[in-house]
């Protein structure tokens, strides 16, 4: 179904679940790429889905290994980035003290579900929830802090966006996190979950760090960490495959 006298140079599928592929995309003559994101969940079928394409990205470098020892050939680690447009939306009073943009599990006893409620509970003046990426955005600049708890060590989506928005952002460690960027320089880590709380203590209080590992966080997120970075990083490495 492609347009008359078009001719690809690549063929790019982005993971935004997992759906059924094309039944003739070998039948492109270009690179064929694929961006894996979600590889804890379903991790068989994504497999299956790499071994369609020449090239395979992972938004998550722990199963970077597993695809490797599967025989998934030319295969790398590219993490997820913010998009600075969706960013954009102007200075913004910061009346959140804190914010988690995400779903929020109802088991009582999921170590998401009873993080988020001893956030809440020791800081009021907090939004925690699910909304549209244009509403997290302005959400999360209204936050001065931005904290994330991720799963199964991911560098999920919240890293780069808490950053792009400018408010401090507190995260526990995850895969690669420390080659991207510095604790207490860019963001702040808390190694175990009874840290959180006191360190959202600690910052809202030193408004002056705060802010500038925020400005820190945001400046290297928006210079090196979208997704026009990401593009260029990726067509680059197929051109020099």
């Amino acid at each position: 179904n492609l347009p008359s006298g078009f001719a690809p140079t690549a063929y790019l599928w982005i993971d935004s679940g997992v759906a059924d592929l094309a039944a003739d995309i070998e039948a492109l003559n270009v690179p064929r790429i694929c961006y894996i994101i979600d590889t804890h969940c379903a991790f068989a079928t994504r497999l299956e889905i790499a071994r369609r394409f020449n090239f395979t990205f992972l938004a998550q470098k722990t199963h970077l290994p597993h695809f490797v020892h599967a025989g998934i050939t030319n295969v790398a680690w590219m993490p997820l980035a913010c998009s600075p447009e969706l960013h954009d939306v102007g200075p913004m009073e910061r009346k959140y003290d804190v914010a988690f943009v995400g779903a929020v599990p109802d088991d009582p006893n999921d170590r998401r579900k009873k993080l988020l409620d001893a956030v809440q509970a020791r800081f009021p003046n907090s939004f925690v929830g699910r909304a549209w990426p244009e509403e997290m955005a302005r959400i999360y600049a209204q936050a001065k802090i931005v904290i994330n708890i991720s799963a199964m060590r991911d560098i999920n989506m919240r890293v780069f966006e808490g950053l792009a928005s400018g408010a401090l952002l507190i995260t526990d460690p995850s895969d690669g996190l420390e080659e991207l960027f510095k604790d207490k320089e860019h963001l702040v880590v808390y190694q175990t979950d009874a840290d959180l709380v006191c360190l959202i203590d600690h910052y809202l209080k030193d408004a002056a760090e705060r802010e500038r590992i925020a400005a820190a966080g945001r400046a290297l997120v928006l210079s090196e960490h979208t997704y026009r970075h990401r593009t260029r990083e990726t067509m680059l490495m197929v051109l020099e495959a």
